[in-house]
């Protein structure tokens, strides 16, 4: 398990793909299940965070909680600190971008408009769920047009360019047929992987 504890005025709006609750004290738990020894997770998290005046900023500190199988199950843990910078220098700001978060962010943020969409589609509004499919097919292939493009983010932009044609099609299969309730459950499933 992740807890995060903020700094005053920092809050978190989303934890992409985990189920997170918040305890009275205001710590943030994010619920990892099992992973293995040289197993990696990324984990995207969306913070709000006050601007104020220029230079780092405290953001609080994370805590990862284990069980080490290779210790009789001793529990164990590490601890690090979390900072931010507040500038105005935007030379600054586009030299220490990390790429691979930019683009994470946009794919999972594009699997969020996917869910949305089919959830918009199983309750019957057709031309909701194409418009946010819309959307999410136009980030995801302008970002396959720049340096951030990947297999995965070219594997995702055919499944939702896929998912446009079917929703837009007229005969696209009614939201509470077999078919369509199928359908749902497939994108929906897939929706969530991919933000993960």
């Amino acid at each position: 398990m992740i807890r995060i504890g903020l700094a005053p005025g920092v809050e978190i709006e989303e934890v992409y793909g985990y189920t997170f609750t918040k305890t009275p004290d205001g710590v943030t738990e994010i619920k990892l299940g099992d992973f293995f020894g040289g197993q990696e997770r990324d984990i995207l998290v969306k913070m709000k965070v006050p601007a104020g005046t220029t230079g780092q900023k405290d953001l609080g500190k994370a805590t990862l909680d284990f069980r080490d199988l290779l210790n009789n199950e001793k529990p164990a843990g590490l601890i690090s600190p979390l900072f931010y910078e507040v500038t105005g220098d935007s030379g600054k700001v586009a030299r220490n971008e990390n790429k691979d978060v930019t683009a994470r962010w946009i794919s999972v943020d594009a699997s969020g408009d996917y869910y949305q969409a089919t959830t918009a589609y199983e309750q019957g509004d057709r031309d909701s769920a194409v418009t946010k499919l819309k959307r999410a097919y136009e980030s995801v292939s302008n970002l396959n047009l720049s340096p951030y493009k990947s297999a995965r983010t070219v594997e995702q932009e055919a499944e939702l360019r896929d998912a446009l044609d079917t929703l837009s099609s007229p005969a696209a299969p009614a939201p509470y047929s077999g078919e369509g309730k199928a359908l749902i459950k497939e994108q929906k499933a897939s929706a969530r992987e991919a933000q993960k």
